[in-house]
């Protein structure tokens, strides 16, 4: 009798994907930055664990979880499967401790808050918790009159043929959500990135550096009078992303609803 082929880690992502049966996931900007409130500064979210920890694996985890779940199973945020099909979604080797080894990965995700487990027999219930790590529940935003600024993550990015999900290093991952949640067009001096994301300049540079080393990221060079300085200028840097996250040409296609995102997911970085 012919052994069945067991699913690689992308067809099992793929497969996830798929179930969402949508283009983009969408996740709170308060994930990659608390936004400020009267007298207080925007500083780093949920995301900055992941970097400061160094855990690739739980951002994998959490950002697929969040991909299908974002869309509701029977009416809720909740999810159902066994704990072998998010090993082979996070490229786990199939060995009798893998189950032990998603159930840490999990444990990470439930203490900061951002989602909850049970038990349905012997599979592992899943549910979605707002994504600020608030604890408080999950309810997706742009939808039923929901306003919270929120980024897009693509489909591409698990399903592209460069499977930037796996391929992509933990700093560019970071970098690139931070970047799907300012505007087409953006600044971001990485000596402000640990004040206004939580996460180092070292990881920030890193992070752009690989972005654009993979043709994922343009930069504009550009000068500024700065009197007070040595040289009397300062360097400005513009980026935007491009194919396949490339917000402009996104918008332009979405029209006024792409539009209202826009404006919904500024960041404010004074």
């Amino acid at each position: 009798m012919q052994t069945p082929s067991i699913p690689t880690r992308d067809d099992t992502v793929a497969a996830l994907i798929e179930k969402s049966k949508r283009a983009r996931t969408p996740l709170r900007s308060a994930f990659v930055q608390k936004r400020r409130a009267a007298g207080v500064d925007a500083t780093g979210g949920p995301l900055s664990t992941f970097v400061r920890n160094g855990d690739e694996t739980g951002l994998d985890l959490y950002l697929a979880i969040a991909a299908i779940i974002s869309s509701p199973e029977a009416g809720g945020y909740t999810t159902t499967k066994p704990s072998a099909v998010w090993g082979r979604a996070l490229g786990l080797p199939d060995t009798r401790h893998r189950g032990a080894q998603v159930s840490k990965v999990l444990r990470r995700l439930r203490d900061r808050n951002l989602i909850t487990t049970g038990r349905s027999g012997r599979l592992t219930t899943i549910t979605l918790l707002n994504e600020a790590g608030t604890g408080t529940d999950y309810a997706r935003p742009g939808a039923n009159g929901n306003r919270d600024p929120y980024l897009q993550l693509p489909e591409a990015y698990w399903t592209g043929p460069d499977h930037w999900y796996r391929t992509l290093s933990l700093v560019e991952k970071a970098v690139l959500l931070i970047a799907l949640s300012l505007r087409p067009r953006f600044e971001l001096p990485i000596d402000w990135g640990a004040k206004w994301y939580g996460v180092s300049a070292d990881s920030l540079g890193a992070g752009l550096s690989g972005l654009r080393g993979r043709g994922l990221l343009h930069v504009d060079t550009t000068f500024k009078e700065a009197p007070l300085t040595a040289p009397g200028y300062t360097e400005v840097r513009h980026y935007r992303l491009l194919e396949p996250f490339d917000r402009r040409k996104r918008e332009t296609a979405s029209g006024a609803a792409a539009a209202a995102v826009q404006r919904d997911d500024r960041i404010v970085h004074q």
